[in-house]
C-alpha cells in the first residue's frame, strides 16, 4: 500500500506545495503506520520552517482511531510542529491535491509497466516513480514500520 501527504505552506510570504509518497513495505496501513508517516512528514516540514499544520484526511478508520488521534500530541512535541486541527472529508471530497499526486504517481507506474517492467514490489514501485523525470515537489520513500518490543518488568517472587 502507499500513502500520500500533500502540504500547502506559506514560507516567507510565498505559497509553496510539497508532497510525500510513502510506499509501505511489509506493513499494513494501520494507525501505527499512519502515525509514523505523519511523524516523518512533520519532521521534514519542520526543516522547511513550518511550525503548525491543519490536517485533512479521508474518513478511513485508521485516521480517526483512538491510537492515531492519541499519538498526535507526542508527534507534535517530537517534531516541533503544532497540529492545529484535523478534519475528515467525505469520500472523494476535499483531498483533490493528494488525489492529483496519486494520479501522477499511478501514471508513472503505468508507463514504467508498459515499458515491460514489473511493478509488484515496493522497490519496483519506487523505481517506477523515479525512473523518468522526477515529479517536482514530491518526495518518495519506501518505508517499513518496525514496532519496538515492549519490555516487561518482573517483580521477584511475584511475577515468576
Amino acid at each position: 500500500s502507499w500513502h500520500v501527504i500533500h502540504a500547502v505552506a506559506n514560507i516567507s510570504g510565498r505559497l509553496v506545495t510539497h508532497s510525500w509518497v510513502h510506499i509501505m513495505k511489509e506493513t499494513e496501513q494501520d494507525s501505527t503506520a499512519v502515525a509514523a508517516i505523519i511523524e516523518h512528514a512533520l519532521t521534514d516540514m519542520h526543516t522547511m520552517g513550518i511550525t503548525g499544520v491543519h490536517i485533512r484526511s479521508d474518513n478511513a478508520g485508521y485516521y480517526h482511531s483512538s491510537a492515531t488521534i492519541g499519538s498526535l500530541p507526542s508527534i507534535a512535541a517530537k517534531t516541533k510542529v503544532k497540529i492545529l486541527s484535523w478534519s475528515f472529508s467525505e469520500a472523494q471530497a476535499g483531498k483533490a491535491a493528494s488525489d492529483r499526486i496519486a494520479s501522477f504517481v499511478k501514471r508513472k507506474m503505468r508507463s514504467y509497466k508498459d515499458a515491460t517492467h514489473n511493478v509488484v514490489t515496493p522497490e519496483e514501485m519506487f523505481y517506477a516513480i523515479n525512473s523518468t523525470k522526477q515529479l517536482r515537489g514530491v518526495s518518495v520513500y519506501v518505508a517499513n514500520v518496525v514496532e519496538e518490543k515492549k519490555s516487561t518488568t518482573k517483580i521477584p517472587h511475584i511475577s515468576d
